[in-house]
């Protein structure tokens, strides 16, 4: 029997049902429909032998905006979800949003027998140690001030154990998010890119803090700007991870 957790917030992409408990893959919460086409494509680029599932809670993203921070109730949306994708036998199970990082964390923290990550994660130490080989600023760029702060609270830990003495610079950029909301993708991408050159005319390193706004990467000139996007290295950190489980899980 199909059971449906928080049907007002959630939407699950793949039906689940007991008979499913066995899955040990890794699995994705999402707070946009979109994002599932972007990393379940890149699961089948890098790993296709790993199953995937993905969920989807629309309204927590919509929520965080409207209140411009992660509250005490949209964190315990989040863990209900990150329950539902335990309890059906996720192995890994990846946050895609900025915003319910630190929910995932402690999540992770309270839960040992599921592995936890925030796909933010790896692309703050990426954009980090970039800007340690270059000029010391990264410039932290999102639609969404409500991820600002939980990824500045990644750099923060990572300045207190690597001592570089970073620069972390945020850039709010609202007017790009009514064009991702209205399904006009391309000009959602452009408007990112356009305003990253204006604003950072001198370039640099740029860590794009959403999922949706990878696809302003390649518009940024390659000789201004190192631009760090979560959606490729958050996915190879759950592939390693889950790897890293199926290879102790062999030697018993």
């Amino acid at each position: 029997m199909t059971k449906t957790v928080h049907p007002s917030t959630l939407r699950a992409d793949t039906p689940y049902s007991d008979s499913d408990r066995p899955f040990g893959g890794i699995s994705f919460l999402h707070t946009a429909p979109g994002h599932v086409a972007t990393f379940g494509a890149l699961m089948t680029d890098l790993a296709p032998e790993i199953p995937v599932r993905h969920e989807v809670a629309r309204s927590d993203l919509a929520t965080a905006r409207h209140r411009g921070a992660l509250t005490p109730d949209l964190a315990e949306h989040a863990y209900t979800a990150f329950d539902h994708l335990a309890e059906r036998g996720a192995r890994v199970l990846v946050c895609t949003c900025a915003t319910l990082g630190p929910c995932a964390e402690q999540y992770g923290e309270q839960n040992p027998d599921v592995l936890v990550q925030r796909i933010d994660h790896a692309a703050a130490e990426h954009a980090y140690f970039a800007a340690c080989e270059g000029s010391g600023v990264v410039h932290v760029a999102a639609c969404l001030a409500s991820t600002f702060a939980p990824t500045l609270a990644l750099f923060a830990a990572l300045e207190s154990r690597v001592r570089a003495g970073i620069t972390v610079r945020p850039l709010l950029l609202p007017e790009p998010w009514s064009l991702f909301q209205d399904g006009l993708r391309r000009d959602f991408r452009h408007s990112i890119a356009d305003a990253i050159t204006l604003m950072v005319p001198a370039g640099g390193v740029i860590l794009l803090n959403q999922p949706s706004m990878a696809g302003a990467a390649p518009l940024l000139p390659a000789d201004r700007y190192q631009v760090v996007s979560s959606p490729l290295p958050g996915v190879r950190a759950a592939i390693q991870a889950w790897r890293q489980l199926a290879a102790a899980d062999a030697r018993g």
